[in-house]
């Protein structure tokens, strides 16, 4: 299946999966939806570490890691926004203030893991300092909240505070920003990465919309923005699916399949796929016209004697040369073996394949 119609096919099951937690959210308790939903997005982005570190060792891709690696303490930031959410009561002295600036946490550490793409793809960062970057700015924030040096996100009985509010407007600001020049960018050359990232920010712009105009932790709009997240999230995943493994794994089983049907040495098709193609050929209900030619190089055994056998291979590889500059697109050129070799004309009769 091609990769476009595979993102497709993965988008939609990525979708279905919201729609089932949306129904999750009407048929259940908020506290429930919440958890599911944030698990969910955690096992997300913990898959997209796996993915995206494991590929990278025949990838090489830059851009990928360092998504995947910044996804992983995002899903950090998530666990801990799950566990102290209102009416886990897991984690003593946790409070909804606290739930809500890990929260933002999290968020910041996403606009960056994608809007840091284009420096990332031209810079060719090392993954030890990919992940420091990330480790020291989630240590950082993570500091800041326990020692109580955040600004206070959210206020019991009162709602958000201004700074909440002023720092989702500001990431909205940023995403859309990037989702408008980010487009125009030339240095990152696969236009799909691009294209994905700014699908991923699209969702964490409704995101955090939705998170602006809540009055409780157990809005309907509380919960819209959680599946948007997901949404960003589910992009972002098959993204580094699909980059990270199908096109690669495409590549190795395309380049093993065009191995087994072509010559080594001349790069010719070979007498296994003249066997299975003119099968092909002849099972076609109409017909058409066939004519199949027999070449060889006569001497070879001599040259091979006299001048070893690398000459020889110069002098096949000439004359497959020679064969395929004289034929036509549609011919096929195929070396049997040897000195053999067979021309297939197609849609030509044996005075057409003369001429």
């Amino acid at each position: 299946m091609p990769t476009e119609n595979k993102t497709v096919l993965h988008f939609f099951i990525f979708a279905a999966l919201v729609v089932i937690l949306a129904v999750v959210r009407s048929l259940f308790p908020f506290l429930l939806f919440h958890t599911v939903i944030e698990l969910a997005a955690i096992f997300i982005s913990l898959s997209l570490y796996q993915m995206g570190t494991q590929s990278y060792r025949f990838t090489k891709d830059h851009v990928l890691l360092f998504i995947s690696i910044g996804f992983l303490y995002i899903a950090v930031f998530d666990g801990m926004h799950t566990l102290t959410y209102k009416g886990m009561d897991l984690i003593p002295g946790a409070t909804t203030n606290h739930a809500t600036q890990l929260w933002l946490s999290g968020r910041v550490l996403q606009i960056v893991a994608l809007l840091l793409v284009p420096f990332v793809h031209t810079r060719k960062i090392s993954r030890l300092y990919q992940e420091l970057y990330f480790l020291f700015s989630g240590a950082i924030l993570l500091v800041l909240i326990i020692t109580g040096y955040f600004p206070t996100s959210y206020i019991d009985g009162v709602g958000m505070t201004v700074f909440k509010k002023v720092v989702e407007y500001v990431l909205v600001t940023i995403a859309l920003m990037g989702i408008i020049f980010i487009g125009k960018l030339q240095v990152v050359e696969n236009k799909r990465v691009l294209r994905h990232i700014r699908w991923a920010l699209a969702f964490l712009i409704a995101s955090e919309l939705s998170f602006t105009l809540y009055k409780d932790v157990y809005d309907v709009l509380n919960a819209l923005g959680h599946i948007f997240k997901l949404l960003s999230y589910g992009v972002v995943w098959v993204l580094v699916l699909d980059e990270g493994f199908s096109k690669p794994y495409e590549k190795v089983f395309r380049k093993i399949y065009d191995n087994s049907i072509r010559d080594q040495l001349t790069g010719l098709y070979n007498r296994r796929f003249y066997d299975s193609e003119l099968e092909h050929l002849l099972a076609k209900e109409a017909p058409i016209p066939l004519t199949v030619a027999m070449a060889d190089v006569n001497g070879l055994k001599l040259i091979n004697d006299t001048f070893g056998h690398e000459d020889g291979d110069c002098l096949i590889q000439a004359f497959a040369e020679i064969l395929n500059q004289k034929c036509r697109d549609k011919d096929l050129v195929i070396r049997i073996g040897g000195d053999e070799f067979l021309i297939v004309f197609q849609g030509a009769d044996e005075m057409e394949a003369n001429s």
